[in-house]
Formats: C-alpha cells, structure tokens, sequence
C-alpha cells in the first residue's frame, strides 16, 4: 500500500510537472503572439508614416510644379507686354518719321510753288 502511495505521488508530481510545463509552455506562446501582435502594429504604423510622409512629398512637390508654371506664366505674359510695348513704340517711330517726311515733302512743295509766283510775278 505504501508502495502504491508512493506510486500514485509520483504520478500526481509528474502529472504536476506536466502541467507547469504546459503552462509555461502556453504562456511563452502568449507571449510570442503578444510580441508578435504588438511588431506587426508598429510595423503597420512605420508604414503608415511612410505614406503619409510620401504623400505630403508628393503634395510638396506637385505646388512646386505649379509655381514653376505660374512663373513661367508671368514670365511669357511679361514677355508678350515687352514685345507689345516694343511693336508700339515702333508703330510710333515709323508714324512720326512719315509725318517728318510727309512735312519736308509739304514744304518743298510750297517753296516750289512760292518760287514759281515769284518767277511768274517777275515776268
């Protein structure tokens, strides 16, 4: 009887062993998934930040580009105005230089004809 009381507890301790060798066993485990849940987020999390990082790149990026193209713009439109103003001031150069010669033409005729009545008075 002893003998099987002496059995039975080794089997209880060994059964015991068992038992918080499964628990420790259950536990690391949990412990794993645990850590393993909390990387995935910060995994998760690191890509999240890289995207909206890239985003805001993008976004940064693309008003870069529209204020080369307003520049641009106002350039070309500062250009045009030059030229515009270069086309009038020619238009005004080549007036004032036909109403000069119109006027040395208006004289000379009016000498012309002055001398003429004076050559005509005279005889």
């Amino acid at each position: 009887e002893h003998a099987q009381h002496a059995a039975a507890d080794r089997r209880r301790q060994e059964e015991q062993a068992r038992e918080e060798v499964r628990g420790r066993e259950e536990q690391r485990i949990r412990e794993d998934e645990r850590r393993a849940a909390v990387e995935a987020d910060r995994m998760w999390e690191v890509e999240a930040e890289r995207q909206r990082t890239e985003e805001i790149r993008k976004a940064e990026m693309a008003e870069i580009a529209r204020e080369e193209v307003r520049k641009k713009e106002l350039q070309l439109d500062q250009m045009r105005r030059h030229d515009e103003e270069l086309r009038l001031q020619e238009e005004i150069r080549v007036e004032t230089l036909r109403r000069h010669e119109q006027r040395r033409i208006d004289e000379e005729r009016e000498r012309e004809r002055e001398r003429a009545c004076q050559v005509a008075f005279i005889a």
